[in-house]
Order: structure tokens, then C-alpha cells, then sequence
């Protein structure tokens, strides 16, 4: 069944119900729709970050044990959105999901070639919390502007300890925790 909604990641359980959710003109949930959301960390059968999202024909709900579950419940939301969009509704349905893993992540090397910009990692940021990951590893060799180290970080376009902090809370804002990887000596030839 859930391949019909082509959701990343599959998730664990879609239940096809009647009727369609329609969208407003500009192919969004409806305000008067929802969805509305009940965080409950003793919600029965729904594991940490797991949730439960439901589309009638009137509304939206999402039930989750936590902010995270929540969160990806609106990620798969935004899925089905997308998706349907063309068709001007989204059919009802009931989604269960939660992670098979509790660390979900990715490491990117942004110490070859150039430097990847501040949107361009926001955006990596933004994917990756929409596929429900919850790391994102940089790793880094020269490419750091340490304050009392500039000869080696000089022509690398570095990212600086100010950038690293507004990522981390963009990250955190996504759940998704930034993991430092400063790979050091040997490769710090510069």
C-alpha cells in the first residue's frame, strides 16, 4: 500500500480510508483543517518519535509521544502534499510510523573541493530532516577558521566557529543533531 503514496521513508503502516482531504487553491492543507496535534508522552503504541498522522476528509490530526514524532508527522504531511498536489486532494488515510534506527544519520566530507555555502547546508539540513535522519556529521580538516590558526585555514573559504553555531541550532530547530568530525595532525599538512 505504500508504494501508491510514495513516501521516503516507507512508512510502517498506511491504512487507505474513504473519501479525499481537499487542498486549498494554492495546494495546501486547508487552515480550517489542521492539522491539530496532540504530544503525549504515554501515548499508547506510538514509540519515541513515532507518530500517528490521520487524514479524513474534514481534518488532520497527529498524535505523537514527543516534539521529534510530531515533527515527522508533519514531514510525511508535507510528502503527501507534494505528491497529490496535482490532483488538488489527498486521499484519508491513517499513517503509523516511527524510526527503525534511533540514530539515522549522514556524514559529509566539506573539506575536499570548495566549501559547500550556508544555503547550501541548510538545504542538506532541510533534506535530511524531511527523510526523517536525525545526524548530520561535517567532517572537517583545514576548512575550520580556528581564530589562532589562520595559516591553516587561509584560501580554504572556511566555515567559522559563528556558522557552526547557527547550523547547529538550525539543525536542532529539524532535529537533527550536528556531529563535529575535525580529523586532525596528519591531516592538517597545512
Amino acid at each position: 500500500m505504500a508504494d501508491e503514496f510514495d513516501l521516503l521513508p516507507r512508512p510502517r503502516r498506511i491504512a487507505r480510508a474513504a473519501g479525499v482531504l481537499a487542498l486549498a487553491p494554492d495546494g495546501t492543507v486547508p487552515a480550517s483543517a489542521g492539522p491539530d496535534e496532540r504530544i503525549d508522552a504515554g501515548a499508547a503504541g506510538i514509540p519515541e518519535e513515532g507518530y500517528r498522522l490521520v487524514v479524513t476528509p474534514d481534518r488532520v490530526t497527529i498524535e505523537a509521544r514527543d516534539r521529534a514524532g510530531a515533527f515527522y508527522a508533519r514531514r510525511t504531511l508535507a510528502q503527501l502534499v507534494r505528491t497529490h498536489a496535482a490532483r488538488g486532494a489527498v486521499p484519508a488515510m491513517t499513517v503509523d510510523d516511527a524510526p527503525d534506527f534511533r540514530e539515522r544519520g549522514v556524514m559529509l566530507d566539506v573539506s575536499r573541493d570548495k566549501v559547500p555555502t550556508m544555503a547550501t547546508l541548510t538545504g542538506a539540513i532541510d533534506l535530511l530532516a524531511s527523510l526523517k535522519y536525525n545526524r548530520l556529521q561535517l567532517y572537517v580538516e583545514h576548512t575550520f577558521a580556528y581564530p589562532e590558526h589562520p595559516r591553516v585555514w587561509r584560501e580554504a573559504s572556511p566555515l567559522t566557529g559563528e556558522e557552526i553555531e547557527t547550523l547547529d541550532a538550525y539543525a536542532r530547530e529539524r532535529f537533527v543533531e550536528l556531529v563535529p568530525n575535525q580529523n586532525s595532525f596528519e591531516h592538517m599538512k597545512r
